[in-house]
């Protein structure tokens, strides 16, 4: 069962990433640009997309780590921004569906 939803993640990640770039390809055809300026502007957008998450990765990690740490762990003072960050993020990206969905700006 593992091996199954790790195949079906994977798939649907290729397929969200797919449909991701066609709809960038989509907005650059508009733009009249040339078949090789496509191309780079949606490996460009990519490389750009993926170091974007890279980063993201590396400071929630050290910040995970920061909290989760021997030393801060004794005292329990950090624990509670588990639930503060996780809500932080939730709030964000709910501003961000509106602002997309509705082509308005919130912040």
């Amino acid at each position: 069962m593992r091996r199954f939803m790790a195949i079906s993640i994977w798939k649907m990640a290729l397929i969200f990433g797919l449909i991701h770039s066609f709809g960038f390809a989509n907005v650059l055809s508009d733009l009249n640009l040339t078949p090789a300026n496509i191309a780079f502007s949606l490996l460009a957008f990519n490389l750009g997309v993926e170091f974007g998450q890279i980063v993201v990765v590396v400071i929630f990690s050290l910040f995970i780590f920061t909290i989760t740490s021997e030393k801060n762990n004794k005292n329990n003072r950090l624990v509670p921004l588990f639930p503060v960050s996780s809500t932080a993020v939730m709030l964000l990206a709910t501003i961000w569906i509106f602002e997309r969905s509705l082509n308005i700006t919130v912040l």
